[in-house]
This record gives C-alpha cells, sequence and structure tokens, in this order.
C-alpha cells in the first residue's frame, strides 16, 4: 500500500516547523514528482531514514572515494519527466543562449569582445574565437534556484574544473540503503542517474571520430590537471573504465584510454600528432586554471585534437554574461524566445557603474538603487568560485555596503544580482532529525545537451548565506523516475 499523500504533519522527531512553511516545503517536493511526495512523507516516518549517515564511509567505496571532501545529504530526490522537461529547457536554453554571445551581442567584434571581457591582446582574443573555437562542444554547469515561480541562473560554470559530477561514484550505495531500497522496491520504481561524465566521454568520443582525430585505431583523452592538483588518481582511473564502457558499447572499433597528465609540460606535439609520452592523444579535457600550452593549442586549431574546454571558457563562463543578458532583455537582438529565456532565467544582473539603467520598467541610477535596495541585492565578483567575496546586502551594514559599492565602481571585477530565494525543501539534518533547506540545482550541459542534476542544500535555520560545497553546504543526488 502507498504512504498517504495529504498534508505534512510535524512528528515526534522533527523540529518545530509553522505550517506554512510545511505546506510550503510539502509543495516543493510534489512539484519534483508525486514520487519525491510519497518518497518524502515515508523517509518522515522511518526512524532509519531520519538517522545521519555518511555516504563517503561506505565499505563497499574505493579508499580514494571516501577521501571526497563534501558531504552528501542521505536523502536523495526524485524528478518525474514534467520537472525534468523545464529543469532541461532552462539549462541548455540559458546555455546555448550564453555561447551565443559573442556571435549574437557583439556580431563577432574582437575589438569589442576584448574590452568587454578585459582581455589586452586583440590578437589573442581573434585566434581564439577564429574556428575551431570549442564554443559548441563545451561543458558547462549551471547555478540555478527555483524560487517557486521558476528557475533562476546564479551564475555558469564553464570548463573541465566544474565541480559536482563526482556525485556519479555514491549513485549505488545511495540506493542500495535498505530503507531506500525496501521504499523503491515496494513502490516497484526503478530510479535512473544520469551521468555527466559518460555523456561527457561519449559525446568527446563520438564528436573526435567524426572529426578523424583517432590516431592509427586508437582514440586516448588526457585529463590535464596542474602539478600541484590534489585530484585523487583514482578518479582518473574510474574515468578510464567508464571510457572502456563507451568504446565498447560504440562497437569496439577503436582502442583508447584515459591517461592522466599534468600541464605545461606532459603533452608535446611530434610528427603532427600530440603525444603523453609516446601515446597519441586524440582529446585534451582541461582541469587547471593553467593556460593551455602552445603545442596543445596548435594542434586544437589544425582540427587534429578536441579541447575541452580550452582558452574560450574564460569568455564563455563571466559572470558578466548573465548582466549582459539582463541588460539585452527587451533587445532586439535577442528572438522572442531568447528573451523569454532571458526574463525566465536571468534575474535581474549589473555591472557596478555610476549610471542609469533600467529597474522594473523604470529608469534609475544604478548606485542610488543599489544602496535603496540592498536587502534584495548581492554583490559577488565576475570570476570568483566557492562564494568567495559575495556579499548579501541583507548581511551587510549599509555604511560597508556603500563602500564596498564605491571600491566597485568602474571597474570589471564586480556585479550586482538580484538576490533568489530557494522554496523550502525538506531533508535529513543533525543526527537524527529533518529539516527545511535552501536548494541550488546544479545542472550540467554536454555540448548542448542535458547531462544531470546534483543539489546543494543548507538548512534554513543558518539564516541566507552563500550556499556552496567549500562552505559547510551538503550535496544531494537527483535520481530520474
Amino acid at each position: 500500500m502507498r504512504p498517504d499523500t495529504g498534508p505534512l504533519q510535524p512528528s515526534a522527531a522533527a523540529p518545530a516547523a509553522v505550517p506554512g512553511e510545511l505546506a510550503a516545503a510539502w509543495s516543493s517536493h510534489e512539484d519534483l514528482s508525486p514520487f519525491a511526495a510519497r518518497f518524502l512523507r515515508h523517509a518522515l516516518s522511518s526512524p532509519d531514514a531520519l538517522r545521519s549517515v555518511d555516504y563517503r564511509q561506505m565499505e563497499s567505496l574505493p579508499e580514494w572515494q571516501r577521501h571526497y571532501p563534501y558531504r552528501l545529504q542521505p536523502w536523495p530526490v526524485f524528478v518525474d519527466e514534467s520537472k525534468l522537461r523545464r529543469v532541461e529547457l532552462a539549462t541548455i536554453g540559458l546555455t546555448e543562449l550564453v555561447k551565443s554571445i559573442p556571435a549574437r551581442l557583439f556580431g563577432g567584434d574582437v575589438r569589442r569582445i576584448s574590452e568587454f571581457y578585459g582581455v589586452a591582446d586583440q590578437g589573442l582574443m581573434k585566434l581564439i574565437l577564429a574556428p575551431p573555437d570549442g564554443i559548441a562542444n563545451s561543458l558547462a554547469r549551471g547555478d540555478f534556484v527555483d524560487d517557486g515561480a521558476d528557475l533562476k541562473c546564479l551564475e555558469l560554470n564553464v570548463g573541465g574544473t566544474i565541480g559536482g559530477w563526482q556525485d556519479r561514484f555514491f549513485h549505488r550505495v545511495c540506493l542500495a540503503q535498505p530503507w531506500i531500497a525496501a521504499f523503491l522496491g515496494a513502490e516497484g520504481v526503478q530510479a535512473r542517474h544520469r551521468d555527466p561524465w559518460r555523456l561527457a566521454l561519449e559525446l568527446i568520443f563520438d564528436d573526435g571520430r567524426r572529426r578523424g582525430h583517432d590516431v592509427a585505431g586508437q582514440f586516448n583523452v588526457a585529463v590535464a590537471l596542474s602539478p600541484r592538483s590534489v585530484e585523487p588518481e583514482g578518479a582518473v582511473e574510474a574515468m578510464n573504465e567508464l571510457f572502456q564502457e563507451v568504446l565498447r558499447d560504440r562497437g569496439g572499433s577503436c582502442e583508447g584510454r584515459v591517461v592522466r597528465c599534468t600541464y605545461p609540460g606532459d603533452l608535446a606535439m611530434r610528427g603532427g600528432v600530440l603525444r603523453f609520452q609516446e601515446l597519441p592523444i586524440s582529446a585534451v579535457i582541461e582541469t587547471t586554471e593553467i593556460h593551455t600550452p602552445l603545442d596543445v593549442f596548435r594542434c586544437f586549431k589544425a582540427q587534429r585534437l578536441g579541447l575541452y574546454n580550452g582558452p574560450i571558457s574564460g569568455l564563455l563562463g563571466s559572470k558578466r554574461n548573465l548582466a549582459l543578458l539582463s541588460q539585452h532583455e527587451d533587445s532586439d537582438l535577442l528572438s522572442a524566445e531568447e528573451r523569454e529565456i532571458v526574463r525566465r532565467h536571468v534575474p535581474w544582473s549589473r555591472q557596478v557603474v555610476d549610471e542609469h539603467t533600467s529597474y522594473r520598467g523604470e529608469r534609475v541610477r544604478l548606485l542610488e538603487l543599489a544602496v535603496a535596495q540592498r536587502e534584495s541585492l548581492v554583490l559577488k565578483p565576475v570570476a570568483g568560485s566557492q562564494g568567495a567575496e559575495v556579499h548579501l546586502g541583507r548581511n551587510t551594514p549599509a555604511e560597508e555596503w556603500r563602500r564596498r559599492l564605491d571600491a566597485a565602481v568602474g571597474g570589471p571585477r564586480m556585479l550586482l544580482q538580484e538576490e533568489v530565494t530557494s522554496r523550502p525543501y525538506i531533508f535529513q539534518q543533525g543526527e537524527d532529525g529533518w529539516g527545511t533547506h535552501q536548494v541550488i540545482w546544479g545542472t550540467f550541459s554536454i555540448g548542448g545537451k542535458y547531462g544531470g542534476a546534483f543539489l546543494r542544500l543548507q538548512p534554513f535555520d543558518r539564516g541566507p548565506g552563500v550556499i556552496n560545497s567549500a562552505r559547510g553546504a551538503t550535496e544531494a543526488l537527483v535520481f530520474e523516475v
């Protein structure tokens, strides 16, 4: 018998929560899928589910996986086709729009593009934008907040360094938890985890074979790291095992492997082929901030190599892009469909400049608006990571807020963005209980195709703040039902 799906009631093990908060949280889970609501009800009534568990310490995991630095939420989420479609449309629609910015909003003008992104060497910019540029097949992750009306993008991260894909290593131990496995069995539901790295390796292989990047029946992929990288070698080996599955699924006509190398010196061009030691390399995935070495860049531009993502990441991953789209919300440079994507998925965003701008249909002075609307705005760096230097106006005293605005005026480093508040969700919290959480959706775009998602969570009782794994947020797996 399926659990009742009526309104939630606080259990004896649950912290106090007002009825309105519970109703809103229940609505959030129903929006994920009817199954997600049934799963939540079951979790709240199960003593085993309410207990804290650390998936990283499961004995079935290899030792290197147990050193993943971020804690995982014991309860996964389950999305159905309806929710999945909305997440996919937001992710791909916005990512593809950002990828079109150099051509669409700048008309491919190298001077204007260089000035906007702060690149002094226009010759270098011209070379980066010359085909092949790597834009179409780029790997990206959008950070979205579901505010109850729609998914709003806080930032778009582009490149091989984007996090969140590591959660793929934990999906089996999550589903193997006895209380989860028993509930799935009783419901007759098979939960599927969409693996961004499998999709990425499929893209890399399929596109590379089509372009003739294989060498003498071999297709080898180099994962480029910095010399001081702390990425465990077991992760690259696991990626290689996954790549063997891709090769078998593609008919086994080509041999290959994934190898770990370091920038800048491990890859060199010999005989017109990029090599790692003597191994020919058909594709490079950059997971480092070190600039692409000249030999790698030359092979890519000569169309002998696939490069993911390479120098184009600096343009596509800039937070300035959201401000640019926000400014062009009503522009004829965008189609009607694209303008709707911006209205639905981009919160009001602007670079910090002392000039007039538009805000909710009115023409206003930006700095005056930023002071008057402090508690609804966020000041953030255009190239930051892990929540560094992000200041919520509501958490920043008025005098300090004004000082930070004045320091940011006219420079390219900071932008203002309207704060977006997550609708509430219920997850396991503490040693033996549950609580309402704020959520950020990390959603992947793999060469223009939806690549899955994971969540980052922070309890509401911690108050508003930056939700980031490096700052204590937990991560939750997303399954499709």
